[in-house]
């Protein structure tokens, strides 16, 4: 299976979002959670406004990329 991290920095606007391709999900679920860090790292040292950002897991599945649940045990 192949697994992806699709990561919003900026909701509002309309730039193409960061994405990364894992071979496992639980890869994809540790890079995920460093970004999401990294981003609040930033935001509380002010070197990164205040945004509304969002990130998440997909796996594809018979050519489509679908989102990961959160609550879903891929790992």
């Amino acid at each position: 299976m192949e697994y992806k991290v699709v990561f919003y920095p900026v909701l509002k606007l309309t730039a193409k979002p960061f994405e990364q391709s894992y071979e496992t999900s639980a890869a994809a679920e540790i890079a995920l959670d460093a970004i999401a860090s990294y981003t609040l790292d930033l935001h509380e040292k002010n070197l990164m406004p205040d945004h509304s950002n969002t990130g998440l897991v997909m796996k594809l599945v018979d050519g489509e990329w679908i989102e990961i649940d959160e609550d879903e045990d891929e790992i």
